[in-house]
């Protein structure tokens, strides 16, 4: 029989690595996995990524930043229009 600290222990460890019930809303991890999935298929601006994903921009932009910074993902201007790849 599992301990009340270890229920505890599990919930955490489940809310840290995004496993948690969210009441229907993504996580982090969910929609960063989302962006990556359609910049596999082509370079795609902030607005067609949030558009493929039903999120807002500033939350699209704000992931692929943090993919940036991961070196997941990476930005180019080409015809004055900021797109976002995936890195090589």
């Amino acid at each position: 029989m599992a301990s009340k600290m270890d229920d505890l222990v599990d919930e955490k460890i489940e809310e840290y690595l995004g496993l948690y019930d969210t009441g229907g809303r993504r996580t982090a991890n969910q929609i960063r996995d989302m962006i990556q999935e359609e910049l596999e298929r082509r370079p795609k601006t902030v607005h067609e990524l949030s558009n493929a994903i039903n999120a807002t921009k500033a939350t699209t932009r704000n992931h692929c930043e943090h993919l940036q910074e991961l070196s997941v993902a990476e930005s180019f201007k080409k015809e004055d229009q900021k797109y976002w790849r995936l890195s090589r």
